[in-house]
């Protein structure tokens, strides 16, 4: 410690001390005004809702490719598989994903190595069906030829002349 009377000891400028720091600021909260709701005037329409805001919509569904696409369904099974598939294309207003879906999946199914000649023609018949209310009507008709070719039974080649193929 220095002396009191040593140089630049008596030259310091006393210790300032900062002024206490104000208080913060507290914004009034936000409030909406108050509504008030009046009867419209007499013989006037009613008052209408807003329509609430459009809501975001789903991504369409990626289409997958049905050649990597793997089918495990036993063999034994799978005519009914193709039959559950079948039935899901019978409804009047069936979803456009659904039927998506379903000529996704019988694609897959027409390509299995181990699909009966019945079978693939089976899966042909509902790809042919999938494929026409979807816009594509001209490849739905060559599935529905192929299933006749395939296997020629009455109900094919009646859906195939009902869409315009085969003989008249």
């Amino acid at each position: 410690a220095l002396p009191a009377d040593s140089p630049g000891q008596a030259d310091a400028p006393p210790p300032t001390v900062p002024p206490p720091a104000d208080p913060p600021v507290q914004e009034p909260p936000v409030t909406a005004p108050p509504t008030q709701v009046t009867p419209p005037p007499a013989g006037a329409d009613p008052p209408t809702q807003a329509a609430p805001p459009p809501t975001r919509a789903d991504p369409p569904p990626t289409r997958v490719d049905a050649a990597t696409v793997e089918i495990t369904v036993p063999t034994g099974e799978l005519r009914q598989y193709l039959f559950t598939l079948f039935t899901r294309l019978g409804d009047d207003d069936i979803p456009r994903g659904r039927i998506e879906g379903v000529r996704d999946t019988v694609d897959a199914v027409r390509r299995l190595d181990r699909a009966s000649r019945e079978d693939r023609a089976f899966a042909e018949h509902i790809l042919g069906l999938a494929l026409i209310p979807l816009g594509d009507s001209i490849r739905g008709v060559e599935h529905l030829a192929e299933a006749v070719r395939l296997d020629p039974l009455d109900r094919y080649i009646t859906v195939l002349r009902a869409h315009g193929g085969g003989d008249r």
